[in-house]
């Protein structure tokens, strides 16, 4: 049986098995998959990647965070008080930082496993970290959206507020200014070092989670 295809909508209805297809509609070959680990928790809402090739996972709902090596053996490295672990960022030298909800807490967990509560706003939920190059930790909250920069001692000042309720991704582009993406609305705001805004993108969705 012979058919044809002319579009990328038709090759789209069919199903995709090893292959890529790219915008033009024409078929490659697809990246190499292989499952690590079968979670057995209901949530895994972020990861985060240490530099030896460790990931971490932030699960709920009962707030653990798995380590996950390059064999795939699994085990919990942390297990936070609140509920869900929805930021996980790892500092250059392999300490993992974790953000809760909805006890809105950064833990710092180091190479040994060993835990303490690093900055705790006010805040009720963490949904993004990410470090600058000088080593500083920003921490995207809600229900406020308000953005936090955090020394390495854990003393945190507020850099942004959004207009938006949730920081839900943050990110550094190539000339140190951050981007976050919001929530209720979703929004992309370009950050400079201090604390002034500019809105690259207001989108017609809800949120931006990445």
């Amino acid at each position: 049986r012979f058919w044809k295809v002319s579009t990328q909508l038709d090759v789209l209805k069919g199903e995709v098995e090893h292959v890529s297809i790219d915008e033009f509609g024409r078929l490659v070959l697809g990246p190499v998959t292989r499952s690590i680990y079968d979670a057995t928790v209901p949530f895994i809402w972020c990861l985060a990647a240490a530099p030896d090739g460790t990931v971490f996972a932030g699960t709920g709902n009962d707030g653990q965070v798995l380590r996950v090596d390059r064999q795939g053996k699994t085990s919990v490295w942390f297990d936070a008080a609140e509920l869900e672990v929805h930021a996980l960022a790892v500092a250059p030298d392999g300490t993992l930082y974790v953000g809760t909800s909805p006890d809105g807490q950064v833990y710092r967990v180091d190479a040994a496993g060993s835990s303490r509560v690093f900055f705790d706003p006010a805040d009720k939920y963490i949904w993004s970290l990410v470090f600058d190059a000088q080593g500083r930790l920003h921490v995207g909250t809600g229900e406020k959206g308000i953005i936090y920069r955090v020394t390495q001692d854990g003393r945190g000042e507020t850099l942004f507020t959004s207009t938006s309720t949730h920081v839900t991704a943050m990110a550094f582009d190539g000339e140190g200014r951050l981007i976050a993406g919001t929530d209720s609305p979703g929004r992309l705001v370009r950050i400079d070092p201090g604390g002034k805004a500019f809105v690259l993108l207001d989108s017609p969705y809800r949120e931006l989670r990445a």
